[in-house]
């Protein structure tokens, strides 16, 4: 029996090459030395004001963080989440230049979500895309289907850890406050693992693209 294609290989192909072209023409992001991941990154991509009002947001909302799937996998994920007001202004306009920084429209994207990680809480090795043969997959795909791109925003500096590593790629990208990354998430190479950090807590905002 030969080898199926999955249903959404040829859609988010298209997808991937729109939005690659449009990240390379952008003169301030720079693509991550890397042959295994598609990383792209900005420096100062949020004003500092919006960062820490995004925090607050964040803390006052923060519950425990789920998994797409929860049997079986009790904890592998520490952190804090949080699902913020999307009437916010801070967080309007963090979600406009998120969609200028792609060229996705709005409507495709996830409602932009805040994680936050304590001293020492961490989420071990995942991806963001889902697996169309897990029981959760029905439902997701009903809520928007699979994810394409995933865009994070790095909200504060940490006294050391912190950073997101890329074990399939030997990669490791470096935190710093209001430091944007943006990468394909259907992929082998996109699994990640966000790095405990020493005191204080981090913040990071996050955001799924269908």
């Amino acid at each position: 029996m030969g080898h199926r294609e999955h249903p959404d290989t040829r859609a988010l192909g298209r997808i991937g090459c729109c939005v690659r072209e449009r990240l390379a023409r952008q003169s301030t992001l720079a693509r991550l030395d890397s042959p295994d991941v598609e990383l792209w990154h900005a420096e100062a991509y949020v004003e500092p004001h919006a960062c820490a009002r995004l925090i607050a947001l964040i803390d006052t909302a923060a519950a425990p963080s789920l998994l797409a799937q929860e049997d079986g996998w009790a904890g592998y994920r520490t952190s804090c989440s949080a699902d913020i007001p999307p009437a916010d202004h801070d967080v309007r306009m963090l979600e406009q230049r998120l969609t200028d920084l792609t060229g996705i429209d709005a409507r495709c994207g996830e409602n932009l979500q805040g994680q936050r990680y304590a001293p020492g809480e961490y989420y071990h090795t995942h991806c963001d895309w889902f697996d169309t043969a897990a029981p959760y997959w029905q439902h997701e795909r009903r809520c928007g289907g699979q994810r394409s791109w995933t865009a994070m925003v790095y909200l504060n500096d940490v006294n050391g850890g912190g950073e997101t590593h890329f074990p399939r790629s030997a990669c490791a990208f470096a935190r710093a406050p209001a430091r944007c990354w943006c990468g394909t998430t259907p992929a082998p190479t996109a699994l990640r693992i966000p790095r405990p950090a020493t005191p204080p807590s981090r913040w990071n905002k996050a955001r799924n693209i269908s």
